[in-house]
């Protein structure tokens, strides 16, 4: 499939090229986050209320594979997010459909767009990037041989990586494509407030009636309430920031959330701290804090009639209560989940005694290994294999190094959100620090998720974490680039209108010799 190959349309429209540095000039770069609707302002020379052919979606200009390749990841994001690892086991043993999907995202990018690959491998993230995947694959390979798939099964920690420069490489080849992920996220957002806790309510209820993979205990669907948090805490601060969805969609994010973290501790403190982390970036959103004060009403209201619905599996209910003991059970011990705690805690000890106070601290014990075993947690015949938290997992597999590389690549991206949001907020771009601040945010809940569960390791959340570094790394130097070049959409406040029913101004670009 030819990537490259663009319709009559994306040839004769000035904003169909390239990106400055990536084989345009500078008078191409117009309008790549601002080319479809008044929210993103309007394209020079061309009316703003103008549609475009192709019933007016922005990727009607794309290349014919580029277009099919962004549904497919797009329609991979939805599948994950709502049949869990019901989807995930999709293919055949070991090549499912995670790595079916990475090995065409990499083909693609380097036969395809390799001077785009060529633009992010040089980036300081691109190069951290590098050094991970290269200390992981040094811990890897002396593995192989002694255990085979299960090597590279936990060598997908740091495989699933590549996914970041597939999704750069699409945002930076593709013109509009992060207001295209805008609405498609609201679409998809519209369907997953509702889809997605009935089938994590089905996974809980009705297991042993759902049909499963030949030769697993896998059903269809499988999804893990953490999983259903994340992406309810993505769903809210992309309403929150106004960049699609209704108010009213923060009932059911709410109830779902609620009814989920009665049975997840990670989860819900993942969706608690993305959701302070938009109300500390955005602390004007007046509407949100009426609907959070009315929800703050109801949910003490449930604490006072304490309602329990008991769940079949495990020892946890649905109830008000059991949630307030969750969340106060992340730092301190509680009577039901006591057990669970410890014996986490314990192992993160250990895995602290051998690395960085032992004889591991500059390998780890490296990808292959069941760490499960290996520290005396669980017995041969245990699933388990990996500690309840990535990052103690990095440090456990890839030693110090591994751990300090790992850090130190999500500390930087962190940093480049943080500082575009800045930049876009203080010269009036709001719909860039809106983009930057919920992307954070998205990036925040897996982080703090990971911290909880196995998370990062199963393409579950891992894929989705990934594709979302990508598009804000690709966002920060498409918007970085426009700043060099003045070609930002900035809004013209109207004092009659306010700012919200504002104008947006398009500032020219400058031409560079």
């Amino acid at each position: 499939m030819n990537f490259n190959r663009r319709p009559p349309i994306y040839q004769s429209h000035p904003e169909n090229a390239p990106l400055t540095g990536v084989g345009a000039s500078p008078n191409t770069v117009t309008a790549v986050f601002a080319g479809q609707g008044r929210e993103w302002g309007p394209s020079p020379g061309r009316p703003s209320g103008r549609r475009r052919s192709g019933g007016g979606r922005i990727s009607a200009g794309w290349p014919r594979g580029a277009r099919r390749l962004v549904t497919f990841y797009c329609v991979l994001f939805a599948l994950y997010a709502l049949f869990g690892k019901g989807f995930a086991y999709l293919g055949v043993r070991p090549v499912y459909i995670g790595e079916i999907a990475l090995v065409i995202g990499i083909a693609a990018t380097i036969f395809s767009w390799s001077r785009s690959l060529g633009v992010l491998l040089t980036h300081r993230l691109g190069i951290l990037l590098i050094a991970l995947a290269t200390w992981g694959l040094f811990r890897t390979i002396p593995y192989l041989g002694a255990f085979g798939t299960d090597a590279l099964r936990d060598a997908m920690l740091w495989g699933y990586s590549a996914f970041a420069l597939v999704a750069g490489v699409l945002t930076l080849r593709l013109p509009g494509l992060l207001p295209e992920i805008q609405q498609r996220y609201t679409r998809f957002g519209k369907w997953y407030i509702f889809l997605g806790p009935i089938l994590a309510i089905l996974t809980e209820l009705l297991s042993s009636h759902l049909p499963r993979w030949p030769g697993t205990d896998v059903t269809i669907p499988d999804l893990k309430e953490t999983d259903l948090c994340i992406h309810l805490a993505g769903i809210a601060c992309f309403v929150m920031l106004r960049l699609g969805g209704r108010t009213w969609w923060f009932i059911p994010i709410f109830a779902g959330t609620l009814a989920a973290g009665a049975e997840t501790r990670g989860g819900l403190v993942a969706f608690a701290v993305a959701f302070a982390v938009v109300l500390a970036l955005r602390p004007d959103a007046v509407k949100i804090l009426l609907v959070i004060g009315t929800l703050t009403a109801v949910f003490v209201a449930l604490l006072i009639i304490d309602p329990h619905i008991k769940i079949h599996k495990g020892s946890r209910e649905i109830s008000a209560s059991q949630v307030v003991e969750n969340v106060s059970s992340v730092g301190s011990h509680s009577s039901s989940l006591e057990n669970t705690t410890e014996w986490r805690i314990r192992w993160w000890k250990r895995i602290l005694d051998y690395t960085v106070f032992g004889q591991y601290f500059w390998t780890g014990k490296g990808y292959g290994v069941n760490l499960a075993v290996s520290d005396g947690i669980a017995n041969n015949n245990s699933d388990l294999r990996s500690p309840h938290n990535a990052h103690l997992n990095f440090l456990a597999r890839s030693g110090v190094p591994g751990f300090l590389l790992w850090a130190v690549l999500q500390f930087t991206w962190a940093g480049l959100m943080l500082s575009s949001r800045s930049l876009a907020k203080s010269i009036g771009a709001q719909r860039w620090a809106s983009l930057f601040t919920w992307i954070f945010a998205y990036w925040i809940a897996f982080i703090v998720n990971a911290a909880f569960d196995v998370s990062l390791e199963g393409p579950m959340n891992a894929i989705p974490f990934w594709m979302v570094f990508g598009l804000g790394w690709g966002g920060h130097i498409i918007f970085r680039r426009q700043m060099a070049t003045r070609q930002v959409v900035t809004r013209q406040i109207d004092p009659k209108r306010g700012t919200r029913r504002g104008r947006f101004k398009w500032a020219p670009p400058v031409h560079q010799d």
